[in-house]
């Protein structure tokens, strides 16, 4: 059986809608990247600026200026086309991402990669508590 297929099986009876699979997913990735890439793919990262690198026209684009207002952080943009697009630009070296947005399957390549580290919940308690119980422990990310 291939990840992909684990993955399936692993879901089988959970109901996992789109906006949840993405918030959920974001909110581990965004934990698992704090710290991970020092050095933006823009530049120097700076405070104040979340650099952030997700699928192309998935994020209702109102967001990014509701979430600077809401912060006062700056989103910085980088979309990709598919999860090996991302692979491939992370894998050659890409960093400074602090939010990278993958579908399911591909989290755990990238965590085999070392590409992702563990998440400091200390960090990220409100996090932490917001997080749905459906989007943890799923079988690509224990």
């Amino acid at each position: 059986m291939n990840d992909h297929e684990q993955l399936l099986q692993g879901l089988e009876g959970r109901t996992v809608s789109r906006r949840g699979f993405v918030a959920g997913t974001s909110a581990l990735l965004a934990a698992a990247a704090l710290g991970r890439f020092p050095q933006s793919a823009f530049g120097a990262s700076e405070a104040g600026q979340l650099f952030y690198y997700n699928w192309g026209g998935y994020v209702n684009p109102k967001t990014y200026p509701a979430f600077t207002k809401a912060t006062g952080i700056q989103v910085k943009k980088d979309f990709y086309t598919s999860n090996e697009a991302l692979f491939a630009k992370l894998k050659g070296g890409a960093r400074g991402y602090d939010l990278a947005v993958p579908t399911g399957y591909m989290v755990r390549i990238l965590a085999d990669a070392k590409l992702l580290e563990p998440i400091d919940w200390s960090k990220l308690p409100t996090v932490a508590k917001n997080i749905d119980p459906k989007f943890r422990k799923l079988p690509f990310d224990p």
